[in-house]
């Protein structure tokens, strides 16, 4: 169990008990009924004045003791560890700031959040750009390619039908095709239009066992995916998709995958949410891919410009609201 305790260099001051100028300069806040005061740094802390409300002032009082908190506090104790004012303790110390909330999350993160804080770490190290940094991120993970590797392209069979380019497959089922070409309208919830935003899953082993993926895919209750075709996208994490209507078909055909692919070992699609397989499926939606791909580069370089660390990067965008541990679309 985590335990936490007020940060001793801050001292808790009631609004009532601060000299005249501090009073003078907190006039609009004290009009708040919320508002209680200020934690002041002490001697030779060289930490901000803040100003502080009623529940997180009780909150401070309760921790001058150490002691654990619940679940439900998790986003303001975060916020008010990022800002030093609460301490968690890890390995026989007392840490507050961006590195205690990481180390808070660390233990709770499955094999894709792991991945996903080790590419910004590694971007972090990158002097790029954020448009240069959001490439880098998108095909972390992208496993070394054997000299001798060639294009490989699968041989659909059955009810699906196959379109290439240069970079991928597309698989479709022939209903929907036959559907498509005269006019008509699925009623499967699997099946996809122009007017919806896709949801995606991604299907990511080891190139080794690409085969056995597209293979377990194609005989699933899925009706279009795509599979990259060139040595460079079988060897990337993203190299095999198939995209869904809605959240609820994809976990249906997920649920089914899983056990059809135990024993298949996984490489993980950083920025993804891991639905299952320890990293070999998990879903997002292209649209929030891209632009988390892209917030998250200009938070790197900011961060590194700075001369801040990757973890205070990750804390940053925690606080818009993005799930920096299970990676899940907003």
């Amino acid at each position: 169990m985590d335990l936490y305790r007020a940060n001793p260099a801050y001292e808790l001051v009631p609004y009532e008990q601060l000299a005249p100028p501090a009073r003078e300069l907190l006039a609009d806040l004290r009009a708040e009924p919320s508002f209680f005061g200020v934690l002041r740094p002490t001697d030779g802390a060289s930490l901000p004045m803040l100003a502080i409300d009623r529940e997180n002032a009780t909150l401070f009082l309760a921790l001058r003791e150490e002691g654990p908190l619940s679940e439900e506090s998790g986003r303001s104790v975060a916020r008010l560890m990022f800002d030093h004012v609460l301490q968690i303790r890890r390995n026989g110390e007392w840490i507050s700031g961006a590195a205690a909330i990481e180390a808070r999350r660390r233990a709770g993160r499955d094999r894709i959040g792991r991945l996903s804080i080790a590419a910004l770490e590694y971007a972090h190290r990158l002097p790029l750009t954020p448009a240069e940094i959001a490439s880098r991120l998108s095909a972390y993970n992208t496993v070394p390619i054997p000299r001798r590797a060639r294009s490989r392209v699968f041989t659909a069979r059955g009810s699906w039908r196959t379109t290439s380019d240069a970079e991928w497959q597309v698989w479709s089922r022939l209903s929907v095709v036959s559907c498509q070409l005269s006019g008509q309208q699925l009623t499967d919830n699997r099946q996809l239009t122009t007017d919806n935003e896709s949801h995606d899953l991604y299907v990511s082993p080891r190139p080794e066992f690409l085969g056995d993926c597209v293979e377990a895919l194609a005989s699933s209750e899925a009706t279009q995916f795509r599979v990259a075709t060139t040595p460079r996208g079988q060897h990337r994490a993203d190299k095999l998709i198939a995209s869904f209507a809605s959240i609820d078909a994809l976990r249906d055909v997920a649920s089914r995958l899983e056990s059809a692919l135990k024993g298949i070992a996984p490489q993980g699609v950083p920025f993804t949410a891991q639905i299952g397989g320890d990293g070999l499926l998990s879903w997002s939606t292209p649209r929030w891919r891209r632009w988390l791909l892209h917030r998250l580069a200009r938070a790197v370089v900011a961060s590194r410009d700075a001369g801040a660390t990757a973890e205070h990067a990750v804390e940053r965008i925690a606080l818009d609201g993005i799930d920096v541990e299970r990676w899940i679309p907003a």
